[in-house]
């Protein structure tokens, strides 16, 4: 991609993230039954919800600030901007976390796949709200290919790979019942 543009490399990373992510709906939709299915999609607008609100502003505002201030060579307020940024996004992701997933959990008559898929998106958050500001802080010094490459790429990739790993993850157990895969719905009488 060395003789390409910026804006036809950034392009490329966005349409081939957006190939990813449609093959992992379709790799769910194929392997997930229609309750865990919708799980799923439940639990990724949950968590798409927590990660725009857990860093409240810090990670936009982190585009307006960090640039000035590595322009300047002030790189002792950059430190600390980047340190109260972590802390507090931290902070917020981890309360946003526990009251959702406790108002889920303990509140809310969804379905167990639901609750179970939400759980999961709550236990990510930290870090998922992290890889945001970290993709912001790369963005604002400059390094906006490889902010995108994580962003649109990488992340929808790994996710494809973890549900690669949905054959071990078959033998989760809830309530002693299966909650993912084939033996769920041979349980529950619907051969698929």
């Amino acid at each position: 991609m060395g003789h390409l543009g910026r804006a036809a490399k950034l392009a490329i990373l966005a349409i081939t993230g957006q190939g990813v992510a449609y093959l992992l709906s379709i790799v769910l939709a194929r392997r997930l039954g229609v309750e865990e299915f919708e799980a799923y999609v439940v639990a990724s607008a949950a968590f798409t919800m927590m990660i725009m609100f857990a860093p409240r502003g810090i990670d936009k505002y982190a585009l307006r600030l960090l640039p000035a201030l590595f322009e300047r060579g002030d790189w002792e307020r950059a430190r600390g901007f980047l340190r109260f940024g972590l802390r507090e996004i931290l902070w917020t992701s981890i309360v946003v976390a526990t009251a959702v997933g406790g108002w889920v959990l303990f509140l809310s008559d969804a379905p167990r796949p639901t609750k179970l898929a939400i759980g999961v998106s709550c236990l990510s958050l930290p870090a998922g709200a992290l890889v945001h500001y970290a993709v912001e802080v790369l963005s604002a010094n400059g390094r906006v290919i490889l902010a995108t490459a994580i962003f649109r790429t990488a992340v929808p990739t790994t996710t494809l790979l973890l549900v690669g790993l949905h054959p071990l993850a078959r033998r989760l157990e809830c309530d002693g019942e299966p909650t993912f895969g084939p033996e769920r719905r041979l349980i529950a009488g619907k051969r698929t």
